[in-house]
């Protein structure tokens, strides 16, 4: 079913800023687990996949009511006006589960006392973020396939 909310977020490398993209519609499919292991004791191990529906045209209507295209992650880190894009860059962008709450880009400066900034300081304050891992385009049925943990 498409009825969570989501809130991506982008990395744009160049201005440091992760812009932000709450998206309403969305099928979610979250596993959270532990797994024990000798060495590294408890390990994250959630699963997560979230079904974003799209237009042909690759582009969607935020939760603000704004139309974004998307990016492929190269053409995005390009960009020279990112608020109008999303991508999806694994082991580089996340999402969490619900409306984030402001549409305002976060500067990761801020979170230098964090290892991963700001998405190491989201994982931490939050249940339900994911760092995507994966992501795929099926065009029959336009949508995005995205895989996290």
């Amino acid at each position: 079913m498409r009825d969570r909310t989501i809130t991506l977020f982008n990395l744009h490398k160049a201005s440091g800023l992760w812009y932000p993209t709450v998206l309403n519609n969305v099928s979610l499919n979250a596993v959270h687990a532990d797994n024990a292991t000798a060495n590294a004791g408890i390990v994250n191990a959630d699963v997560t996949e979230a079904i974003i529906r799209v237009s042909a045209d690759k582009s969607v209507t935020d939760a603000n009511g704004n139309i974004k295209r998307y990016a492929g992650p190269k053409l995005y880190a390009n960009l020279e006006n990112p608020a109008a894009y999303f991508t999806f860059t694994p082991e580089q962008d996340f999402f969490m589960e619900g409306d984030y709450g402001s549409a305002e880009p976060v500067s990761d400066d801020e979170y230098d006392d964090f290892d991963g900034g700001f998405c190491d300081a989201m994982n931490r304050k939050r249940d339900g973020v994911h760092v995507i891992q994966s992501a795929a385009y099926y065009s029959l049925i336009p949508h995005f396939e995205i895989g996290g943990r």
